[in-house]
């Protein structure tokens, strides 16, 4: 394996991972917003 074609590798890695991260951050933000509008509604 030469080196392109590694760091084209390695650059797909980091894509699918950063995208697997924006999808769990988003998770939890709504998470967080429901919890918080229950909160409220407690109060």
């Amino acid at each position: 394996m030469n080196h392109k074609e590694f760091d084209t590798e390695l650059l797909k890695e980091l894509k699918t991972l950063k995208s697997m991260w924006a999808k769990t951050l988003d998770k939890v933000e709504a998470t967080a917003k429901k919890t918080e509008k229950s909160k409220q509604l407690d109060c």
